[in-house]
């Protein structure tokens, strides 16, 4: 039995009892719209991360951009909303996992699991880029997998907040991001989150990452150190090799 909460927006009155997963941003939960009697994610922002007026007005701008991906396979953003105790996000709730838990219980993917998950990100992630949005901090935490099979991106412009906040400038999840990314006067276009897509297919196929390590100077000795992680793998096509590109990115 979970213990249900109120919030009160201003015209949209929210009540949450179940928690989904917890983040850097904040916590997320199963939450129903009481006018609409709809079920929605409810992302509880934390309040250290919404202090600075700039970060809040440049997640409200990211909150808009957002808004305008009407695709299957990303997660659709409602509102950024303040009931005056709590900021908190609103988003299309999603019946699944995330796609690293998805990875964990399964292991690698075998080719026609892992075509079925590649095609839906690529359709998304294009959505997304024609659209104007980057994502900046793809990766399988922030990829849903649906009962049904449908794979969603989630957490557009969440990176931007909590990048701006390190003071260092540099937004993304160091295993994924594009070595642009570790310079934080580059500006960055879509080919930054191809990257995080292309590792996150290595890791799919592989059921590990191409680069080891959880922070900055992990990765970067490893990116210097290590050989570049293989292209040919046994028993998987020649085809795999070209996937962004049938991805249309």
């Amino acid at each position: 039995m979970h213990h249900c909460k109120r919030i009160d927006p201003p015209g949209r009155p929210l009540r949450h009892c179940r928690p989904a997963q917890a983040g850097g941003m904040g916590s997320v939960y199963r939450a129903i719209d009481i006018e609409l009697q709809e079920t929605v994610a409810l992302k509880l922002l934390k309040p250290a991360l919404m202090e600075s007026a700039d970060a809040l007005e440049r997640f409200r701008q990211e909150v808009k951009l957002a808004r305008r991906i009407a695709h299957h396979n990303v997660v659709k953003t409602f509102d950024l909303g303040d009931d005056g105790r709590q900021r908190f996000l609103t988003m299309e709730f999603v019946d699944g996992v995330s796609l690293s838990r998805y990875l964990s219980q399964r292991g690698r993917l075998d080719v026609l699991d892992f075509a079925q998950v590649a095609q839906q990100l690529c359709a998304g992630l294009a959505s997304a880029h024609h659209a104007g949005v980057l994502h900046r901090d793809l990766k399988p935490d922030n990829v849903l997998v649906a009962q049904d099979g449908r794979v969603a991106i989630t957490d557009f412009g969440i990176a931007v907040v909590s990048g701006a906040l390190t003071g260092k400038g540099i937004i993304g999840t160091p295993t994924y991001m594009a070595p642009e990314q570790l310079q934080s006067d580059t500006a960055l276009d879509g080919r930054a989150d191809v990257y995080a897509l292309g590792a996150i297919f290595f890791e799919l196929l592989t059921a590990r990452r191409a680069w080891p390590g959880n922070d900055l100077v992990a990765v970067a000795m490893a990116r210097v150190l290590q050989p570049q992680p293989r292209r040919t793998y046994k028993r998987r096509p020649n085809w795999i090799h070209s996937t962004p590109t049938w991805c249309g990115i």
